[in-house]
């Protein structure tokens, strides 16, 4: 009966310090690489043997969590980090915007998946934005567009713009008209 017990104890503990193992060498190769191996906000890890790559895209300010930190946004757009994004809501929602909340618009663009809802609240003006991203294709000249729709209220009314924008070779994006 001992040694029943002590074999599992064994084989569990081997088995932990064989995935522990596992996790720690491609980990430390990637801290020892640094930040300079990283390019455009992707980190391109490429395992010893050549049998496949990994390409682990980061996203910026919380879209991936269905929000956008505005803070961060305004904050980054007043350093020169990112540069302000083309106007890309227009009609009674697109006035009431500002650089960041036009710069987050961009951001969902750029990196939510389709049906994704997107939200933030702009401390200034009181309003909280959704922006949900229906549908992305391919134009005939391989350009990437997508659809999408924002909602806000206004004066206690419900306001939704929908667009199109297609994304630039520049890597801005321009509503289509």
């Amino acid at each position: 009966m001992l040694g029943a017990r002590f074999s599992k104890e064994v084989i569990g503990l081997g088995l932990a310090l064989g995935v522990a193992l596992a996790l720690v060498e491609p980990l430390s190769r990637l801290l020892s690489d640094g930040p300079s191996s990283w390019s455009s906000g992707s980190i391109a890890l490429q395992p010893q043997h050549k049998a496949a790559a990994y390409n682990l895209q980061l996203v910026p300010y919380g879209i991936d969590r269905g929000f956008c930190d505005r803070t961060t946004v305004a904050q980054d757009l007043k350093d020169g980090v990112v540069p302000p994004a083309n106007l890309l809501v227009g009609s009674a929602i697109g006035a009431k915007m500002d650089e960041p909340d036009q710069e987050c618009v961009s951001n969902v663009l750029e990196y939510a998946p389709d049906r994704q809802q997107v939200l933030w609240r702009n401390p200034d003006s009181g309003l909280t934005y959704t922006v949900i991203a229906t549908q992305t294709y391919r134009t005939d000249r391989g350009i990437y567009c997508r659809e999408y729709g924002t909602t806000t209220n206004i004066n206690g009314r419900a306001q939704e713009a929908l667009q199109h924008a297609c994304r630039q070779p520049s890597g801005t994006w321009s509503v289509m008209r």
